[in-house]
């Protein structure tokens, strides 16, 4: 079975906007079975669109096509894919009155009622995220679905009106699986010695670098992936921060939720950057409680109340500083555990001592506080202020799962680390 993928707009054509659409497409194919054979990318152009239309009848049986279904002038997708088909558009009346239904409190613009002009013999695929349709046609050999170029309209009716016509239709060609597991502290080159090792014949091994995670991606049948998966876990074993889904931050709220904690951050470099992270996540508030964003030494001490003679002593990126900050956010927000970051994010600030790049991190929990600095390669700012973040989930997660906190990182040198009770942690003055 031949599937393919069309993306069109001079934007994407052009490199002014990234096309995202068709490697997402590419990916939930992949996972259902269907190998797609090619990925095309045209411009805003009737005669070009129209060719392409016909071309990808004779060769596929499935071609998905993204973007051009909006109101404006050079939205040129459904009357290119009526000439393709040697039809003619028609208004669909249905669309009409679920537009005017959405413009009831205010008047619609009459350039509009383009998005309800499809081919003769066109399905329409509901867009509830949108104002353009999408539609099915026939056209020559091949069922083409049509979907709006906004990638949360895109990808909603794919998954929700497109991929079960295809599994209805088309059987898929392969009852393969994709597995995925995202690390972080190792390096690309590491991990992919690591892991090469369990490679099988049936199972395939794919590697991607989204920093500050490092993807694997296993694709094969279930019996094929689950002993290169099972041994992976065993090799990169403290290293896997998440598995199927890349994003952090829902991991750790899911893990912090379960246990019923709340979690309070001290940041300085990051700047609100890892409160940003986690409330980016829905559900949040059920046991973040929020941030103090301590940039100054001045607001150090005056909201954590760390004292100028423990600065001009330490530092502020320092083991002692950052222990502080932890354990007063903790206090103050009468948190089950704090976050801490203080560091030298640059492009100035540093010195021969502590250099750019120099980052001091606490976690302050009920037993004990954990500090340690690292030094981070020169990155640019950043990304070290990312990779700062980072390093923060990590400590949470290593805390959680309750395994070594301070592991060996590719690039980042550990400087310093301590573990103190609570007994015998630092006060802040």
């Amino acid at each position: 079975m031949h599937v393919e993928i069309i993306s069109t707009g001079n934007e994407v054509l052009h490199g002014e906007v990234t096309d995202t659409n068709s490697a997402w497409l590419a990916s939930r194919l992949i996972e259902t079975g269907y190998r797609p054979i090619k990925q095309i990318t045209v411009g805003d152009d009737f005669n070009h669109l129209t060719d392409l239309f016909v071309d990808c009848s004779r060769s596929s049986d499935v071609v998905l096509v993204t973007g051009g279904l909006g109101p404006t002038q050079d939205d040129l997708t459904a009357a290119a894919a009526a000439q393709a088909s040697g039809t003619e558009l028609e208004v669909y009346r249905e669309w009409v009155h679920i537009l005017e239904e959405r413009y009831r409190q205010r008047k619609m613009p009459l350039s509009n009622l383009k998005q309800a002009r499809l081919p003769r013999g066109s399905e329409i695929l509901p867009n509830p995220k949108g104002t353009a349709c999408g539609f099915s046609l026939q056209i020559g050999s091949a069922r083409f679905f049509f979907m709006p170029g906004v990638p949360y309209e895109m990808k909603h009716m794919f998954d929700e009106e497109v991929l079960p016509r295809m599994l209805q239709s088309f059987v898929p060609t392969e009852q393969k699986m994709t597995k995925r597991v995202f690390t972080f502290g190792l390096s690309e080159s590491k991990v992919g010695e690591l892991v090469s090792a369990h490679k099988n014949d049936g199972c395939s091994i794919g590697f991607r670098a989204s920093f500050p995670l490092i993807e694997v991606k296993l694709y094969g049948t279930k019996q094929k992936i689950d002993p290169v998966l099972n041994a992976i876990r065993c090799t990169l074993k403290g290293y896997i921060f998440c598995e199927d889904v890349g994003d952090a931050a829902s991991v750790i709220q899911e893990s912090m939720v379960k246990r019923k904690w709340t979690l309070v951050l001290a940041e300085s470099c990051t700047g609100g950057l890892l409160a940003d992270q986690l409330v980016s996540v829905p559900g949040s508030s059920q046991y973040f409680m929020g941030s103090f964003v301590t940039y100054s030494n001045l607001l150090k001490t005056r909201l954590l109340h760390v004292s100028e003679r423990v600065l001009e002593s330490n530092g502020a990126v320092s083991l002692r500083v950052a222990a502080c900050m932890a354990s007063e956010a903790r206090n103050k927000a009468s948190a089950d555990i704090a976050l801490s970051v203080s560091g030298i994010a640059g492009p100035g600030g540093g010195t021969d001592e502590k250099p750019v790049g120099t980052v001091a991190f606490a976690l302050a929990a009920r037993e004990r506080t954990y500090s340690q600095v690292l030094q981070f390669p020169a990155w640019g700012r950043s990304r070290i202020r990312k990779g700062s973040a980072m390093i923060c989930l990590d400590m949470l997660r290593r805390y959680i799962e309750e395994i070594q906190i301070f592991p060996d990182y590719d690039y980042a040198k550990r400087i310093v680390a301590k573990v103190q009770t609570v007994q015998d942690a630092p006060g802040a003055s």
